[in-house]
């Protein structure tokens, strides 16, 4: 795995997105979200996996939010 050292920051550095690249020509983010409230876009689909504390979603298109726990994934 190579992790590219230079962060894609964002939200006035309360987001940080770090690429990792596997050896099978894969690649994942690594984002460090510190609490606030942030809107983001993609324009392909995500799998996001949270992995310590906590958070609570709306994703577009949805009405209500929903929170998830660590080891969960959206």
């Amino acid at each position: 795995m190579n992790a590219v050292t230079r962060a894609n920051v964002y939200f006035n550095g309360k987001v940080a997105n770090h690429s990792l690249k596997f050896a099978d020509g894969s690649k994942k983010t690594l984002s460090l979200i510190y609490p606030g409230a942030f809107h983001s876009s993609t324009n392909l689909a995500e799998r996001m996996e949270i992995v310590a504390d906590a958070c609570r979603v709306k994703l577009n298109g949805q009405s209500t939010w929903k929170s998830y726990d660590a080891n969960r994934v959206f």
